[in-house]
């Protein structure tokens, strides 16, 4: 997203979520009812996924800001579950493919991707048609290796959407146990909104 779309989304959430919005005593009694038992001013990524009944997982850590990963302060929760609850599909894609790379895939970053992605998922054979769908997807860079740029890294989860449902699944678990889809729907709606009118305002 644009600089603008930040600025705009920090804005809104930032207005949303605070000591004057009626949901903010809802995120506060979150931290306090469900972390509280700590007794601690952090609660860990491993508290987190607890609380939205998810299984620890290396690509979880992708859903949050860098700091304060390990020990989440209550301005870190808050960052955290913003950042997951307001992500939608193509967010999502962006977000796996370049968390691991920042141009292109070669075959043992995919297959160790598509490990990472399905490793707590119950079913195995889905992790074998996604490992040897890289032959059937892939393009060739300049000197001539097989890669995975992201336009076939979009392709591939088109055909085959379970790769990246376990990543969809976490954020809607976020939203779910924190203020639910209503509000967060909402909320999007009112960002894309207020990101339309900066970039009129802008070409203005």
């Amino acid at each position: 997203m644009p600089s603008e779309g930040r600025l705009c989304t920090n804005m809104i959430v930032h207005k949303s979520i605070n000591s004057h919005n009626p949901a903010f005593p809802i995120t506060i009694r979150i931290w306090t009812e469900s972390f509280a038992y700590k007794r601690e001013n952090y609660i860990t990524m491993i508290d987190f996924l607890g609380y939205v009944k998810e299984p620890k997982s290396e690509y979880a850590s992708w859903l949050f800001p860098k700091l304060d990963i390990d020990r989440m302060s209550f301005p870190g929760y808050i960052r955290a579950i913003t950042h997951a609850a307001l992500l939608n599909k193509a967010d999502i894609l962006q977000l796996i493919f370049y968390s691991v790379t920042k141009d292109s895939l070669r075959k043992e970053d995919w297959d160790r991707l598509v490990k990472m992605l399905l490793s707590a998922e119950p079913i195995s054979y889905p992790k074998r048609i996604a490992i040897e769908a890289f032959s059937k997807f892939t393009s060739q860079d300049v000197h001539k290796n097989n890669v995975l740029y992201f336009e076939d890294f979009k392709k591939i989860t088109s055909h085959y959407p379970f790769l990246i449902q376990p990543f969809i699944r976490l954020a809607a678990s976020v939203r779910k146990y924190h203020l639910g889809e209503i509000f967060w729907r909402a909320k999007r709606v009112e960002i894309e909104r207020a990101y339309s009118i900066a970039n009129k305002t802008i070409r203005e």
